[in-house]
């Protein structure tokens, strides 16, 4: 099999500070090509979502670039339009600051939508959701310049937000809930 013809998902999250690289309890891992022993929950939900949907590889910058080689860090970052262009689908993690929060709704009890309502007159009157826009707009994610490049690049997203999660492609933006 061809590299060419392998489909695979990427992921567009934020990092975190530089300083607090793995904080996922693991050990970091002496091979810098290997994955650490125990993953930030951004990337085992995300792992998750990638196999749910039914494929078999998922692209992680921080885990698929060696970070220690500078070398390959130029030559990779020269590709990155082709790594986003060509997935399936990019996961995009729209609600945390670092990696350890994972994805809302992925994981039982993990998304909380709020959804305000009032009852008049033994009515219930419910507002909508918000507008994907500003889920997205207030997001850490959005501020950052790599997951603005990785978010233009990208040519489907599937977004997580707080309270909802979203189909992004060409044609529009499409809500679960």
């Amino acid at each position: 099999m061809s590299v060419e013809n392998v489909k695979y998902v990427t992921l567009s999250y934020v990092w975190g500070s530089a300083n607090e690289d793995d904080q996922s309890g693991g050990d970091p891992s002496p091979d810098p090509l290997s994955l650490p022993s125990i993953l930030p929950r951004t990337i085992e939900d995300t792992i998750t979502v990638t196999l749910k949907l039914g494929y078999r590889y998922l692209w992680v910058d921080k885990y698929c670039i060696d970070q220690s080689n500078p070398q390959q860090f130029k030559e990779e970052i020269k590709r990155m339009d082709l790594i986003y262009r060509d997935s399936v689908l990019t996961i995009v993690d729209a609600t945390g600051a670092d990696p350890h929060g994972g994805l809302p709704g992925v994981r039982q009890g993990s998304r909380s939508p709020y959804q305000p309502s009032i009852t008049l007159k033994g009515i219930e009157l419910v507002s909508t959701m918000r507008r994907p826009e500003w889920d997205i707009k207030i997001s850490p994610w959005n501020t950052r310049a790599w997951t603005y490049q990785e978010s233009l690049l990208s040519l489907k997203k599937l977004v997580f937000t707080p309270e909802q999660l979203y189909f992004q492609c060409r044609a529009g933006m499409y809500c679960k809930e």
